[in-house]
């Protein structure tokens, strides 16, 4: 694998996920959504109906993504850390679309997000990396590497009740409970000066998603 402008890396994976991934498993994500529990969706309207998008989301419990994942208007393949996919929950990780990642810095993750993307799909990502407070100061992530060599239009997500109160970071929320899917239209973009500010081998770790986008939600 060789890498190119900013430290990506060039080589394509040899194949992507096939559109069929998505599109069993977004009618669960809608079921897990709204019939396991009561998610609330704004902001449909703002993401592109077509093109690249990446969505950038806060991450505050296991049901994040599987949230994300129901309540967004297009199909996503969503970046996962890769002890996840063992057994049972694995072998449905990687059926539906979704992409491991080695959180130590490994890139195998990032070439295929970027070819997904190249291709005109879209990419989430749980910026904070690990469960944490899911505040907007919190966010720390590698979506500038992307939205920068893609182009891709970056869309903040803000997910709320997923954990609530002194709920412990392993807590499974309870069926019925209420949670809130907010997606805001994007009012930033990364700049060549903010990449060459990053170092290459912390791209899960370059600020890029403004506070603001995600304060302005919660």
């Amino acid at each position: 694998m060789t890498e190119g402008r900013a430290g990506l890396p060039e080589t394509a994976p040899n194949s992507l996920p096939g559109h069929w991934a998505t599109a069993w498993s977004r009618p669960v994500g809608w079921i897990l959504d709204h019939l396991v529990y009561r998610t609330s969706v704004t902001g449909r309207s703002n993401v592109p109906a077509a093109g690249p998008v990446i969505f950038a989301g806060n991450h505050i419990s296991f049901l994040d993504g599987p949230v994300m994942f129901g309540a967004s208007p297009r199909p996503m393949h969503i970046l996962v850390k890769q002890e996840m996919f063992t057994g049972l929950l694995g072998r449905v990780l990687a059926a539906s679309g979704q992409l491991p990642v080695d959180r130590r810095g490994g890139r195998a993750a990032l070439a295929t997000a970027r070819s997904l993307l190249d291709a005109g799909r879209c990419v989430g990502i749980l910026p904070e990396g690990t469960r944490g407070s899911g505040e907007a100061a919190a966010i720390n992530n590698g979506v500038a590497w992307l939205a920068l060599n893609t182009r891709a239009t970056v869309v903040p997500v803000a997910i709320l009740g997923t954990r609530i109160g002194g709920e412990h970071l392993d807590t499974v929320p309870a069926p019925r409970r209420r949670a809130r899917v907010a997606q805001v239209r994007p009012t930033h973009e990364p700049s060549t000066e903010m990449m060459n500010d990053i170092p290459t081998r912390g791209w899960l770790n370059a600020p890029i998603v403004t506070s603001s986008m995600l304060v302005t939600l919660l």
